[in-house]
């Protein structure tokens, strides 16, 4: 009778934890909420457990259930530590035997026959001993990965009468998105979001609901109150000393605007619900499907080369929700392309950098014409400048790319620039917006080269330094 019992019990508790158990899971923090009758914790650590506004003991305990996954394991790598022990001492007994044997005045011949003897038998248990480290280092490793702690702990739970709330620390028990672009077509793809959620806490969870916060459990305000606006007579400051090629605010300003390029980031709290999860401490993350939908899709070649003379391939879409998170796995087919590729707002869509463009060769050189000084007393001082890029195909197959450069702009009266000329393509294959941005969309036949020539001018007055 006790035998069948003990036999239903875990049963039972299985049922209790999977019909009563709930799971929250914060950025920095997780709870886990069980039934009173629960005792047996796990090989945990550094968790705190509450029944009602009452804090429980957290003990020790030798009574690891055999039910228990993680138990068996702590098991098979105790019975690996004992083997290793046993041989430890084995071969202490070998060497002690051997040393009483070479105090004594033995038969030589029989004495070197014993010594060999004895020589193999410890030679062939350091061989096991060696085997049986490398293999309790693994277990351990393996062990570690799952759970905190080596140590069995189990609930003191006197005078518990409510469910009790365990909660852990930072790392044990999280979650973070995963999301994946499938390129179907040329104009099509799927779009993939699934969370992954990891258990490290050395307690296997079975929660009937579980929620997933995007936000800590704990939040810290700091104390505001008011304060007077005040106005205060402004005493003069020293101007600061002069230094050689200086920026002046307007050009310095026009140099970030066209350097930086705008993103969106969503930050309000997100929150994911899930139902019937039976998280084990493994280590290792089990992903839940949140979304799986078709879009447009649109996949090409660019290059910037006043930034980086790498093509790349780039995809874009328009998202139908909010993407938490910029790390993409990006699959063409069976082919994974980029496990870990960037992804951004931009430009009123979002785009997914994928990978280089090793095939396209790519140059960039600044080209220099000579300085002319024109203008009303000749005060106003025209500079001619320009780069060349250079593209080859290095393929046997016919690329397309698309070349993204920029001309200077100015935010200031008193500096002018404006595009002189663009040689060795032809005038409607490439687009120019007011902030100097440049886009040339080019066909590269297999091993064909291009070379692109820009030159513009800058004008301002002689007296002015300009930086760009």
């Amino acid at each position: 009778m006790l035998m069948g019992v003990r036999f239903l019990m875990p049963f039972f508790l299985s049922l209790t934890f999977l019909y009563s158990s709930t799971l929250e899971v914060y950025q920095d923090g997780a709870i886990y909420t069980v039934p009173k009758d629960t005792t047996y914790l796990g090989f945990t650590k550094d968790i705190s457990a509450i029944c009602g506004t009452k804090s429980l003991d957290i003990i020790s305990s030798n009574q690891c259930l055999d039910e228990d996954r993680l138990c068996r394991e702590h098991k098979k790598l105790q019975d690996l530590m004992l083997n290793q022990d046993a041989l430890s001492s084995t071969l202490q007994t070998l060497s002690l035997f051997e040393t009483n044997s070479q105090s004594q005045t033995p038969n030589t011949k029989n004495w070197i026959e014993a010594a060999r003897t004895l020589g193999k038998q410890k030679a062939i248990l350091k061989h096991e001993i060696e085997a049986l480290n490398l293999q309790i280092a693994s277990s351990k490793a393996s062990f570690m990965r799952q759970a905190p702690s080596m140590t069995y702990f189990a609930l003191d739970k006197d005078g518990c009468n409510a469910p009790i709330e365990i909660r852990f620390p930072y790392g044990q028990i999280g979650f973070e998105h995963h999301y994946r672009a499938d390129i179907l077509t040329n104009k099509k793809g799927r779009i993939v979001h699934a969370l992954k959620i990891t258990n490290k806490s050395g307690i296997d969870i079975d929660a009937k609901d579980v929620k997933l916060f995007y936000r800590t459990l704990k939040t810290h305000i700091p104390a505001i109150s008011f304060s007077p606006w005040v106005i205060y007579k402004e005493a003069p400051t020293p101007q600061p000393r002069a230094v050689s090629r200086v920026m002046s605010k307007e050009v310095a300003f026009a140099k970030d605007a066209i350097s930086s390029a705008p993103s969106a980031i969503y930050e309000d709290a997100r929150e994911y619900r899930l139902r019937d999860l039976h998280l084990p401490s493994t280590g290792k993350p089990i992903e839940a499907l949140v979304a799986r939908e078709e879009v447009p899709l649109e996949c090409a070649t660019y290059v910037y080369p006043y930034e980086s003379i790498r093509p790349f391939m780039a995809c874009k879409f328009e998202p139908t929700v909010e993407i938490e998170s910029h790390q993409w796995e990006v699959r063409e087919g069976d082919k994974v392309l980029n496990s870990s590729a960037t992804g951004r707002y931009q430009d009123g869509s979002y785009t997914i950098f994928v990978n280089t463009n090793e095939e396209i060769l790519v140059t960039r050189k600044r080209v220099i014409p000579n300085d002319k000084s024109t203008g009303i007393f000749g005060n106003i001082l025209k500079k001619q400048d320009g780069f060349e890029i250079k593209l080859l195909n290095k393929s046997n197959k016919i690329q397309k790319i698309t070349v993204v450069e920029r001309l200077p702009v100015s935010t200031t009266d008193e500096i002018s620039t404006k595009l002189i000329s663009i040689d060795g393509i032809e005038k409607n294959s490439y687009k120019q917006n007011k902030e100097g941005q440049l886009d040339f969309e080019l066909t590269l036949n297999p091993r064909e080269e291009k070379n692109i020539t820009v030159l513009f001018e800058i004008s301002h007055h002689k007296d002015i330094t300009p930086s760009y």
